[in-house]
C-alpha cells in the first residue's frame, strides 16, 4: 500500500452523461418524451414505467406494478450492471410518486396496517424511510437515473403569507433523499411561447441545479427535434456554449 496521500482533484470531472436527473410537470406535457431522447453515444435509457402510457415512444421498458416487484426488477438490475452500463444511457424511472405509493403499501401489508402512522412511534415511517433509502441508493449505484413525475400546487407558509409553490408530488419526505443526490431538477413549464424546462430555483417553483449555467435559463421543448433540451444543457455543463436557451 502506498503511503503517499491522493491528491487528484474531482473538480470538473463529472460529465452529463455521469448526472442522476429529476424532471417534473403536469400530465401530457412531454415528460417521458424528454427522458426518452436521453441519448449518449448512440447508448438509450431504460425505462421502469409504472404505467401503459408509452406506446407513442419508442422506448425498452420494464413495467412494475408492486415494490416487491421493482425490488425484483432491481436485483437482476444490478446483477448485469456491466451490461447494462454498455448499453444504456441512463435508467429513467416513470413515475416515481407511484413508486412510492407502491411501497407505502407494500409496509401496510406486511405490518397489517391501513397507513404507516398506524404503527406507532413513527415506526411504520421509518421502516419506509430506510427500504427508501436501500432502493434508491442502489438503484443510483448502477447507473445513473433519470427520475419523472407529476407536479402539484402547494400552499406554503412563510410567516403571515401564504404563497403557491409548483412541486413535485413525491412527498417531501422521500423526495429529500432524491434531491440531495440530484445535480439538475427541472420542471416542465408552459408559457405563451410554449413548453420549456426551467430547472431555476425560486419561492414558487421547487427546481434547482448545481450549475450556474443553467439557472435562469428556459431550455424550449421543440417536440420535432427534442433532443435538442438536452443537448444544450449538455453544453452549457460542459461549458460549450454559454448562450443556449432563452434568458
Amino acid at each position: 500500500m502506498s503511503s503517499k496521500i491522493p491528491e487528484e482533484s474531482t473538480k470538473g470531472s463529472l460529465s452529463f452523461a455521469e448526472i442522476n436527473k429529476y424532471i417534473f410537470g403536469d400530465s401530457k406535457v412531454g415528460k417521458s418524451l424528454l427522458a426518452s431522447s436521453m441519448y449518449i453515444d448512440k447508448k438509450r435509457p431504460y425505462f421502469i414505467t409504472t404505467e401503459d402510457n408509452h406506446s407513442h415512444l419508442d422506448v425498452i421498458a420494464q413495467k412494475v406494478t408492486s415494490w416487491s416487484g421493482f425490488i425484483r426488477l432491481l436485483v437482476v438490475l444490478e446483477e448485469n450492471a456491466v451490461e447494462l452500463r454498455g448499453k444504456y444511457s441512463c435508467l429513467v424511472v416513470d413515475i416515481i410518486s407511484d413508486l412510492a405509493d407502491m411501497l407505502k403499501a407494500d409496509v401496510c401489508k406486511k405490518h397489517g396496517i391501513k397507513d404507516l402512522g398506524d404503527l406507532g412511534f413513527g415506526k411504520g415511517w421509518g421502516i419506509e424511510k430506510t427500504e427508501w433509502k436501500d432502493a434508491i441508493r442502489r438503484l443510483m449505484c448502477i447507473i445513473p437515473v433519470i427520475f419523472i413525475d407529476h407536479s402539484k400546487s402547494s400552499v406554503m407558509k412563510e410567516e403571515n403569507e401564504e404563497y403557491t409553490k409548483v412541486v413535485p408530488v413525491l412527498p417531501e419526505r422521500l423526495y429529500k433523499f432524491i434531491s440531495g443526490k440530484t445535480p439538475i431538477i427541472g420542471a416542465i413549464l408552459q408559457d405563451k411561447e410554449g413548453t420549456y424546462l426551467d430547472c431555476t430555483p425560486s419561492r414558487e417553483l421547487a427546481a434547482g441545479t448545481h450549475f450556474d449555467a443553467l439557472i435562469g435559463k428556459k431550455f424550449r421543448l421543440k417536440f420535432k427535434n427534442i433532443t435538442k433540451v438536452f443537448k444544450e444543457l449538455r453544453a452549457c455543463i460542459e461549458n460549450k456554449t454559454n448562450n443556449k436557451g432563452d434568458k
